[in-house]
């Protein structure tokens, strides 16, 4: 992700997006492929990781029609976003906080 005058960015292989799309809070359960990694990992630990445990309940994910987490908006992007070489079409996400 990239952070440009207060607003989150991210990019993903349009192929992952699958909609509705929803934009919610965290739940306790939830599981992210955090990019670069093969292995899905808690939400919650990824939170922690970055420095961010204690603040779930006001963190955001958005989710495919699928419920897979493609991206935590300020905190990572998931490796099902991966654009590769043979990516025709991508989507950017932005979220702006106002």
């Amino acid at each position: 992700f990239k952070k440009l005058g207060g607003a989150f960015y991210s990019v993903c292989s349009a192929d992952r997006v699958l909609l509705p799309m929803r934009l919610r809070t965290l739940n306790e359960g939830d599981t992210v492929i955090p990019f670069g990694m093969k292995r899905k990992k808690k939400a919650v630990d990824v939170l922690s990781e970055k420095g961010l445990k204690g603040f779930s309940s006001k963190i955001l994910v958005l989710e495919n029609a699928s419920g897979e987490i493609l991206w935590i908006p300020g905190v990572i992007t998931s490796e099902l976003c991966r654009v590769d070489p043979s990516s025709h079409d991508i989507v950017a996400f932005c979220l702006e906080r106002r």
